[in-house]
């Protein structure tokens, strides 16, 4: 498969999956109490919440961990990349159920916080992605790249 056919493929469903998780975060932000269906609440009983605890402590401790990994070796390598990518795409939904672990309290900021989080760990997952398939050697190198291809897009835009 060509490295950047399979990047750009993995950059569209990271779109969808992040027009999927905003446009859920719309339908919670706006089924307030008195509406047709009532609230959206999270799932019954407090065995979730431990669960989803121990998850956010798990992934976000594997996430620490790999970036300790980078700095140690100096660089990226592909078993520390794909411990990264592990973490980051276990966190968006980590972070959504957070959200919904404080509701009704949190309000609407807490929902738009909670997207865009997790809309942020997503394209972090695209970059992880991107530094596997071009075998990118460090983190320099990565922003160099992205930078690069975002100015190449605009240009090509305009």
């Amino acid at each position: 498969m060509d490295p950047a056919a399979f990047v750009d493929g993995f950059s569209a469903a990271l779109l969808v999956g992040a027009g999927v998780l905003v446009a859920g975060a719309i339908l919670v932000a706006l089924r307030a109490p008195g509406r047709a269906g009532g609230p959206v609440t999270a799932p019954r009983g407090r065995g979730w919440m431990g669960r989803l605890g121990i998850a956010a402590v798990v992934f976000s401790s594997l996430y620490f961990l790999s970036d300790a990994v980078e700095a140690t070796q100096g660089g990226f390598s592909d078993w520390q990349l794909w411990l990264t990518l592990v973490a980051e795409l276990a966190l968006p939904p980590i972070l959504i159920g957070l959200y919904l672990a404080q509701r009704p309290r949190i309000g609407r900021i807490g929902v738009i916080s909670a997207v865009a989080y997790a809309g942020a760990y997503l394209y972090f997952s695209y970059t992880v992605v991107y530094a596997l398939v071009q075998s990118t050697p460090d983190f320099a190198t990565l922003s160099d790249d992205q930078r690069a291809a975002t100015i190449s897009c605009w240009a090509s835009r305009s």
